[in-house]
């Protein structure tokens, strides 16, 4: 990943777990910098190896993409949430489904499953395989599927997905 791709994948996650992004950081403007600032709201958690706990950050300061305890707090708010859609079953007939999300990690592989309620039994789209990111280690995978699936989730989400 080039580092613009880390930025931009670091930037998809802060705001999608709640920070308010601002650009560029006005006192980093007048030194030349042209970066992002990031700031968390109080009720939100913040990573535990945050500098003193610190709620705001440029973007060199986000660690999403190196460090588990910055990815895995994202991991599980993708696995709470639930997303409204229509599913289509065998009888060709689309009905309304509410989706729940799972991850599955092993070796340099993650996938996210898609699941929907109220299950139609025996369709093939009760597992769906959302993402299957191989890369030459474990945390790029899981880093991967998720600015995937926040991605795939930002163009797909309505006004009502918790």
């Amino acid at each position: 990943m080039t580092t613009q791709q880390i930025e931009e994948g670091n930037k998809l996650i802060a705001e999608f777990v709640g920070a308010k992004v601002t650009t560029p950081y006005p006192f980093n403007k007048d030194l030349g910098y042209e970066t992002y600032h990031f700031e968390y709201p109080a009720d939100k958690d913040v990573p535990t190896n945050y500098p003193e706990n610190r709620r705001s950050h440029v973007i060199d300061g986000l660690k999403y993409h190196s460090s588990w305890d910055w990815l895995m707090p994202v991991v599980e708010k993708i696995e709470n949430l639930t997303m409204s859609g229509k599913e289509e079953i065998s009888s060709g007939a689309i009905e309304d489904v509410d989706w729940s999300f799972a991850f599955e990690i092993k070796d340099k592989q993650c996938m996210i499953h898609r699941y929907c309620s109220p299950q139609f039994y025996g369709e093939d789209s009760d597992y769906l395989k959302l993402y299957d990111c191989r890369n030459t280690n474990k945390m790029k995978s899981v880093y991967y599927a998720v600015v995937q699936f926040i991605t795939w989730y930002n163009q797909n989400k309505t006004s009502t997905d918790k």
